[in-house]
């Protein structure tokens, strides 16, 4: 969604407040239409094209949905991406996900290899040696960045300190979605294209090193651990004891309203 918007705004060329408070709320009309004639035509749709039991009817149907949203989305300005996603959240709600899935796994696989493929063709080993102090520089970001906001994100969920800590540096890394970020910037010419090939260096480096990042996780989280003031414990042992002890309060509550 946020990725959308931003695309809106890059095509209407202006990113002043009203601008902005015009194009999120064109998005919410958008989301909620789509979501709510969606859930009610989509599934039902689906699930009489399936009881035809023709495989080739049902994925061209599925296509066809896909191909409505995403051009419905082109033309307000938002991103083809997001009609895509759209028709998935609908099409989740068909009594046939599997069959539906099995349909949609070849052109999973087909695009997937498309997708990479293409993103391999546009890097420029020149350009990404070129700007290798600000790959090396946004690499040492990414990995600090992420190691700390993901291990707080998972104090606040009630875990230990020393498992936070392994599993945000897991998370220290960026993937294809960086890929796309960048490359609606460079299509939309609102960034140089160095930005991409900076990308994908980045990407490189943090896939490269989250083995070795991985293996350290366990003596840094343990050094945390001992290093961590007493009263710094309590406070996150009494949040997390709170914490555990509200999910258990929530739960027979769900369950007898589901009894």
């Amino acid at each position: 969604g946020v990725t959308a918007l931003l695309t809106g705004l890059v095509k209407t060329g202006s990113v002043q407040l009203g601008e902005a408070l015009y194009s999120l709320g064109g998005l919410l009309l958008f989301l909620t239409g789509v979501t709510v004639f969606g859930l009610l035509l989509v599934p039902r749709v689906i699930n009489g094209v399936a009881r035809l039991k023709d495989d080739e009817t049902l994925l061209l149907t599925i296509l066809g949905f896909c191909f409505l949203v995403s051009f419905i989305a082109l033309k307000l300005n938002y991103s083809l991406a997001l009609g895509a996603f759209m028709v998935g959240v609908m099409g989740a709600e068909s009594e046939h996900l599997r069959r539906v899935y099995q349909q949609c796994v070849p052109l999973r696989t087909m695009f997937s290899a498309i997708f990479f493929v293409t993103i391999g063709l546009l890097v420029d080993p020149a350009g990404l040696l070129a700007q290798w102090p600000v790959v090396l520089g946004m690499t040492l970001l990414v990995i600090v960045g992420k190691s700390l906001n993901c291990t707080a994100g998972l104090l606040l969920t009630g875990q230990d300190l020393k498992n936070a800590i392994q599993t945000g540096v897991g998370m220290a890394q960026i993937g294809e979605f960086a890929y796309l970020v960048a490359l609606i910037g460079v299509t939309t010419r609102v960034v140089d294209s160095s930005l991409y090939q900076i990308a994908v260096g980045v990407s490189i480096l943090t896939t490269l090193l989250n083995p070795f990042l991985m293996r350290g996780s366990d003596p840094l989280s343990d050094w945390a651990v001992r290093r961590l003031p007493v009263r710094w414990k309590e406070y996150l042992e009494t949040y997390a004891n709170w914490y555990e002890r509200f999910r258990h309060t929530q739960a027979p509550s769900g369950a007898a309203a589901a009894v």
